[in-house]
């Protein structure tokens, strides 16, 4: 840890000072130590002070074994959604990662990945197929995706008949006039003959 004290009318003199501190024990991931270096005042009354600041990261997994966090989508599902306003589309994106992490994104069809804090909604969809993957960076910066979910957004149509929506009394009434319509052939049949 170097200080410098600088004097106009003096020479620059740049010390090194070291030290040896044992931390606490540190959980898993991002952290940041602050060491103020401060000299005691020399004969001139100058008081030489250092500060810095050192980031690292600790990962927990056995040397040379990565962990990257397990994610798994739960929503959407491999299915196809049916939508009634095609401007409104909304499905909710819903996730679960088995480990703190520090960042999450998503890409949609391809695109560039966008970040976000957590479960969200994905919006504006077209008509059509469509895929979404998960990715989740733990605090060691070790990295860890989904399984690619592949989906369609269909529109539903509004005069589609569905099988339960048949008109089966209107058979039956078809069928019953039939059976009247044959009834009175062969009355008239019968009375022709009997004339």
């Amino acid at each position: 840890m170097p200080y410098v004290v600088s004097n106009s009318n003096e020479l620059h003199v740049v010390y090194y000072a070291t030290g040896l501190v044992t931390l606490p024990e540190l959980s898993e991931g991002s952290h940041s130590l602050t060491v103020n270096l401060l000299a005691a005042p020399s004969s001139d009354h100058i008081k030489p002070s250092y500060a810095d600041t050192v980031y690292f990261s600790i990962d927990l997994t056995p040397p040379n074994k990565s962990t990257p966090p397990n994610v798994s989508i739960l929503s959407p599902v491999n299915k196809t959604y049916t939508v009634a306003n095609i401007t409104e589309v909304r499905i909710p994106l819903d996730f679960a990662v088995d480990e703190n992490v520090s960042q999450v994104t998503y890409s949609l069809d391809g695109q560039n990945d966008i970040v976000i804090d957590g479960n969200a909604t994905l919006m504006g969809l077209f008509i059509g197929s469509h895929n979404v993957t998960v990715k989740a960076w733990d605090s060691a910066g070790t990295v860890g995706a989904s399984e690619t979910v592949n989906f369609t957004v269909a529109e539903e149509l509004e005069f589609q008949l569905k099988p339960e929506q048949f008109p089966a009394t209107l058979v039956l009434t078809a069928s019953g006039a039939s059976v009247a319509s044959v009834g009175i052939g062969l009355l008239v049949c019968f009375k022709k003959r009997k004339h």
